[in-house]
């Protein structure tokens, strides 16, 4: 469950779907409404990634045990937070000057998956 602290004792809509903001709706909106992105396209999905970083910084996963009064609260966490950006930095940074060292010459691969899958 994803709420705001400020939301914690109201009840969510639906436990079964995935957490959705307003900022993620308009961007994946846009993605379907676009076979290919324009460099504005690009400086609008850039502004939506601001705007869900923002609102999800805000956000905590609440935990209740079933038969307990009170509630865990876990910062809400993903592949965006500054924290989690400077580590994959970091790594990033690490590996390459290793490769530097053995290679002059490479290609550089980023490997997705649907998350729907």
């Amino acid at each position: 469950m994803l709420l705001t602290r400020a939301k914690l004792n109201q009840a969510p809509q639906s436990r079964l779907s995935p957490p959705q903001t307003p900022a993620r709706l308009r961007a994946r909106t846009l993605l379907k409404r676009r076979k290919h992105l324009s460099e504005d396209d690009w400086y609008e999905l850039y502004d939506y990634l601001e705007e869900y970083i923002d609102d999800t910084s805000n956000r905590v996963i609440a935990l209740k045990y079933l038969y307990a009064e009170e509630f865990e609260l876990l910062s809400y966490e993903h592949r965006f937070t500054k924290c989690r950006l400077k580590k994959t930095l970091k790594d990033f940074e690490r590996i390459w000057e290793v490769a530097s060292l053995k290679y002059d010459v490479g290609i550089f691969i980023t490997l997705t998956m649907d998350p729907s899958a």
